[in-house]
């Protein structure tokens, strides 16, 4: 389901999205109406089920990443790291590809990376 009960108006307040007054003005509870509109600012039941996807922690006994990929990954060594896996035909070992810090490591778990964001942030400046 694509479409939104709700709509954001220019106040910040949420209201139906079939009508063009904010719930203040029309409702006795405009918060429950804030409510379900954080909700559905989350995203479509899809896009949520493909994010839980995405950042699942993956076992290397299930599949490995593409190889050159670089991931987060639960190590023995460092505990929870950004790694770099390489595939190689000289390390048949299921773990043996992983590099930290310029050392091999051992992994059980992994992960891709978030999306950069977008834009940088100029909050510095």
């Amino acid at each position: 389901m694509d479409e939104r009960l709700t709509k954001r108006f220019e106040n910040g307040r949420a209201g139906l999205a079939g009508n063009g007054t904010p719930c203040e003005n029309m409702c006795k509870y405009p918060i429950v109406l804030d409510h379900l509109a954080a909700y559905e600012d989350l995203g479509t039941v899809e896009e949520l089920a493909a994010l839980k996807e995405r950042m699942r922690w993956i076992p290397v006994s299930e599949r490995l990443p593409d190889s050159e990929a670089d991931v987060l990954a639960i190590t023995k060594q460092f505990g929870i790291a950004v790694s770099r896996y390489h595939r190689s035909l000289n390390y048949p070992q299921l773990d043996s590809g992983w590099f930290c810090h310029s050392q091999r490591v051992s992994v059980t778990h992994w992960m891709s990376l978030p999306e950069a964001p977008k834009e940088a942030d100029h909050a510095d400046s």
